[in-house]
This record gives C-alpha cells, structure tokens and sequence, in this order.
C-alpha cells in the first residue's frame, strides 16, 4: 500500500475505482473538474501524472485545471508540455491561448489559436474573434514600439518585396461609392497576398499607424479640457476608462499604472466591470465589455465628452511615404483610385510609390467598366499591378486570384460599408452592414465571415469555454483498479459504519495525524471485492 498525501484541498470527496465500485467513465480528477473543484483536480491530476508521466492527456488537463484555479503561469508551462507531446491537440491549443490571452502574452495565444484553427478545421467564431481582437492589440502595440525606436530604424533593413496598400481614393468624392474606399482597399490586399513572392501588411496596420501619428484630422476638438482616450481595444485606453469609471460601492474599478501590462489589478478590474454590468465574466475585454464600458462613461458624471468633428481617413503621399514606410516596414505603398463615369460606369487606377525615393508611377492604364462588375474590374486591375511590380503569379496562385468574392454589387458594397464602420469603432452599426451583404449574397463568404464574428456575444465566449472544459474531461483512462483516491478532511478514510477493517489496517487509515489538514491520499493495492474476491 501506498500513501501520497497533499495539502489545500477544498472541500471533501471519496472517490474509488475498483472491482466491486460504480463504473465511471471519467478519471477522479477529471470529475472533480466537472463539479468546479478545480484546486482539488489539480492535485488529483498531480497523482495521475506520477503513475503516467508521458501522457500527453493527463498533462492536457492538469494544466486545464491549473488555468482554471486561476494558476495562469503554471497553466502556461504545463500545456505547453503536453502540445510539445501531442503538437494538434485542440483542446491544449485552446486553453493554453486562453492562460497566454489572460496573462498579456499576446503572440503566445495567438499562435494557440490560429494552431487550433488549423488542427480542428472548423472555423469557430469565437476562437476568430478572439483572433481579430488580439491581432489588433498586438498590431497597435508593435505600432507604439515601431513609433519609439522611429530613429534607429534603417528603412534599408525592410525586405523589397514588402507591401501595403493605402485605402482607395474617391477621385470625385462620391458620396454614395465612398465606403468603396475600404472595400476595394481589403479585396485587392486578398489577392496580393495570394502571391507567396510578395509580403502584403494587414489593412488595419496602416489605419492604427496614421491615426497614431496624426496623419488624419483630429477627431476632437483640441481646445476641449476633457480627456482623449486611447483606442478602446488596447490595455492603455481600457485602463485609462476603467480610472474614471466608480464601483457602485466607490472607488475607481482600476488604479494602478496606466500602461500595457495586462497584469492582476487590470484583469481584476475587468472582470468587476463585467459582473456589475451582467456580462460574461472571464476579465478579457471584448466587444460587448467595450460597448458597456463607453455607456458607463456616458452615464458618470467624471467624464464630459468633447464635442467629435468629422475625421477623414488618413491617406498616404509621396511626402509622407518615407516614415510611414519605415515605421510600417514597407518599401512600396499600393495607392488606388476609383471615379464614377456618368451612372453606368466606373474607373479605377492604381500606382506604386517607392518609399525610399518618394516617386510614383502608375500600374498601367485605367480601367474602365460597368459599375455593378468593379470586383471584376479589379482583377484586372491587380494584373496590371503584378505586371508593374515584375511579379508571375503561379498558376494556382492566379486561380485563387481570379475568384470573384460576390457578382452582387449591393453586397459588395454594403461589405464595404461594414468595414468602413469597424474601423469608426461602430460595432453594431457595422454588424448591420455585414448582415445586409449576407443577405443580399449568402455566398458572400468575407461577409459571413464578418457577420459571424461581430455576432459572438460573451456568453458565446463562456459557452465555448465550458464546451472545451467538457470535451477535455471523460478522455483520460479511468484510475486502475487497484487504485483509491481520496480527497477530503481528517478521518474520511475510515472503515464503514460497522465495518471492521481487514487485519493489518488495510486499506483503511484511521490516524488524525492524516485529517489534520485536507489532503490527497492514494492507496495503492487491492482493495476488498476484488475479482473473484480476493482481497
């Protein structure tokens, strides 16, 4: 027999398996998950991985239960084991980029993600919203790092074949094409980056870039005493609302340091936030905590919004290609154009502006068709710019390229608006747009995708949390059968009432030495009932 004992458990239970015992199909542990017993389960799991030390599914939920006592470090080091065992795991890739996401690794959680994206084949809405909201908070970031170190950057240091394309101007300032500006801007950046030759950057890069360094018009009054926030999205611009914002029983929800750390007093104050206003409680910021967070600020009384003007996008110049270039590390900006001709028509044009020398030459001539079919007037358009820039697609590269995303003019171009509205910070607004694409074309798939992802409320997020939890647990083999676990308080390991213990005192432990403290203890040997009953 043998006796293994810890400390710190919360609440008592016996559980055993054996010849003679109720079946399970779930492990001790993996049951004291299912009743949120997540300190307890930890140990337990602790005492699975002594006897199996290489099972990759034992360690899965060991740091399962790490992560949900709230041991995120510990979470982190231990799932990062068991994907070094089993690298396509789906539930190890979730929770080990739910720890990373809690502690501020970003790239960490990331890369979980986007793996669990790749290994399950399905394109959960959840797991790509969390995508799009983590790449826009680490693109926002590198942006501020880029914006530190501006003067040590040498722009020779940036590969040649490195892109970005500007938003597409509206050369007759057409108000009822302008939201064409951000459509046109996001198709053409898709087929680009169809080519593996050519490095394309992310349209919302550019977008954070100009904003940041003031490239647009301000979006409020500079005269007004009232406080400018950072984008909502990012830690700095939660913690500087969190400041203001009061707990119903006072005080501010968040007063420590007002930088990126996503540390325990930030994710604390979160989580408050999110439970006095009714939301998922899970201390990660998204759209609905977002939306809540600006409706609190518009209710307190310690807040007075300046008045907002009008703020056109930014567009990028030959004047100011070198920085923006250098700070995006890119060496050519994509600049396009469109402009109706009469009711019917429309054209567009396109030119390359070499950020080192600032000079610009167009990408052929104008292109010049029926406005319903701009998308494929695009494609035209972009063979002219490969031609420009000397890149052959291959012919499976040219393939993907020549796909249409939607013949519907209408979708396309409330497509576009949608986009237009999320970059505004206009959620809803931009929800809207996007479902009026899918219903006009169902097949519209940038669309649907947009759709689904604006969707994902944060009781989504707590559903698909608790479904991952579900799917890990039950997959890890039952205890041996000669194997007791016991989890409880003094005197829990004793005979029956009635019962007398077998001679020798086994399997029963009775000393109040062993219950002084809560404790783990695994007995290992046969127990009575075994087969053929045999002790």
């Amino acid at each position: 027999m043998k006796i293994t004992a810890g400390a710190g458990i919360l609440s008592a239970c016996l559980l055993i398996l054996g010849s003679g015992c109720a079946s399970t199909t779930r492990s001790p542990a993996d049951q004291l998950v299912e009743q949120g017993d997540y300190e307890a389960a930890v140990l337990a799991y602790e005492a699975e991985e002594a006897r199996l030390p290489d099972d990759p599914l034992i360690k899965r939920n060991h740091g399962i239960a790490l992560f949900r006592a709230g041991r995120r470090n510990d979470a982190i080091s231990k799932l990062q084991i068991a994907r070094a065992l089993e690298p396509e795991n789906p539930q190890t890739l979730y929770f080990l980029g739910r720890a990373a996401e809690e502690t501020g690794e970003t790239e960490l959680a990331l890369a979980s993600y986007t793996d669990y994206l790749a290994a399950t084949g399905r394109k959960d809405a959840v797991v790509r919203a969390k995508v799009h909201d983590l790449t826009f908070q680490q693109t926002n970031r590198e942006i501020m790092e880029a914006l530190e170190r501006e003067q040590s950057i040498d722009p020779r240091s940036v590969p040649e074949n490195t892109l970005a394309v500007s938003e597409f101007e509206n050369s007759l300032s057409d108000p009822d094409l302008e939201a064409l500006r951000h459509g046109l801007a996001a198709v053409l950046i898709t087929d680009l980056s169809q080519v593996r030759e050519l490095r394309v950057l992310e349209r919302e890069r550019l977008g954070v870039l100009l904003d940041e360094i003031s490239l647009t018009i301000p979006a409020v009054d500079a005269s007004s005493e009232a406080p400018s926030f950072s984008p909502i999205e990012t830690v700095i611009g939660m913690k500087e609302r969190l400041v203001l914002l009061q707990r119903p029983g006072g005080g501010a929800y968040y007063s420590g340091p007002i930088d990126a750390e996503r540390g325990a007093a930030y994710v604390d104050a979160v989580k408050a936030f999110q439970r006095d206003r009714g939301l998922g409680v899970d201390g990660i910021p998204g759209r609905q905590t977002w939306k809540a967070v600006d409706e609190a600020l518009a209710e307190s009384s310690a807040y007075d919004p300046p008045p907002a003007t009008e703020r056109p996008r930014g567009a990028v110049s030959a004047e100011n290609a070198p920085r923006v270039g250098k700070l995006l590390g890119a060496r050519r900006f994509v600049l396009g154009s469109f402009a109706p001709l009469g009711d019917e028509e429309i054209q567009l044009g396109a030119s390359l502006l070499e950020v080192a020398e600032g000079t610009q030459l167009p990408a052929g001539p104008p292109v010049v068709g029926p406005l319903p079919r701009v998308l494929r007037l695009e494609k035209t358009l972009v063979a002219q710019i490969f031609e420009a820039l000397g890149v052959e697609p291959s012919e499976e590269e040219r393939q993907r390229i020549e796909q249409v995303p939607t013949e519907n003019f209408l979708a396309f171009l409330a497509y576009s608006r949608g986009l237009y509205l999320e970059d505004s910070g206009d959620f809803q607004g931009a929800l809207d747009a996007y479902r009026e694409a899918v219903s006009r074309d169902g097949s519209f798939q940038a669309a649907v995708d947009r759709s689904e992802i604006l969707s994902v409320t944060s009781d989504d997020e707590l559903d698909f949390d608790r479904s991952q939890l579900l799917d890990s647990i039950g997959s890890v083999p039952t205890t041996d059968p000669g194997l007791l676990l016991l989890i409880g308080a003094r005197g829990a390991l004793t005979p029956p009432p009635g019962a007398e213990g077998p001679p020798g005192g086994d399997p029963y432990v009775d000393s109040p030495k062993v219950g002084e403290s809560e404790a783990v203890i695994i007995v290992e040997g046969d127990l009575p009932g075994g087969k053929g009953g045999q002790p």
